[in-house]
């Protein structure tokens, strides 16, 4: 009976180091083209105090995956990006990436955060801080005009703006032209 014992318990422990040995299965990499314009309007009236909808919000967009901290301060949020090995050269190896990830980023936080009067988002070797009312001005002028000021806060004009609008934003994000205007105002901190 010992040795059946035995057996069995080798079995298991063999079962339980090679489940353990396995290395993590590889993260996907969220671009802006996989977005879901639906799903970020949901987060439309997201507020700074309200901490595990920003943290939502933030982990949503892309980039998530690499936020090390978040900090909510005075109306402003601070997200401070991190690395990991997979999306290292994905995010920080090609400047017009990053530069479309932290546009994509800064539209979004303005619209769907309210109440944050400044944005500024830390990666390695990089950063980008900017006012909402700066970001609302270009997108008004480069974009499809917003809500006025006082109805922006309301949810349900945001998610309508947000579903017209989402494919707008995205395609700013990626356009070269656009992406030159914004950094022009907002310029990246090296």
């Amino acid at each position: 009976m010992s040795a059946k014992r035995f057996v069995i318990i080798m079995f298991l422990l063999l079962g339980v180091l090679s489940g353990c040995s396995q290395g993590q299965a590889e993260q996907k990499i969220v671009t802006i083209m996989d977005m879901d314009n639906k799903k970020l309007a949901t987060f439309a009236g997201t507020y700074i105090g309200d901490n595990s909808a920003v943290v939502s919000l933030m982990n949503s967009l892309p980039g998530g995956g690499l936020i090390k901290e978040i900090s909510l301060y005075e109306e402003s949020l601070h997200a401070t990006y991190g690395t990991d090995d997979t999306s290292i050269n994905y995010w920080y190896g090609d400047s017009s990436t990053l530069q479309s990830n932290v546009m994509y980023n800064a539209f979004y936080t303005t619209l769907l955060i309210p109440n944050a009067k400044a944005i500024q988002f830390t990666m390695p070797e990089t950063s980008f801080t900017a006012e909402r009312g700066t970001v609302l001005k270009w997108m008004n002028e480069n974009l499809s005009e917003l809500p006025g000021e006082e109805s922006i806060w309301e949810q349900d004009n945001v998610e309508n703006y947000l579903q017209q609008n989402g494919n707008l934003i995205q395609e700013a994000a990626l356009s070269d032209d656009l992406k030159q205007s914004f950094f022009k105002q907002m310029p990246l901190d090296q």
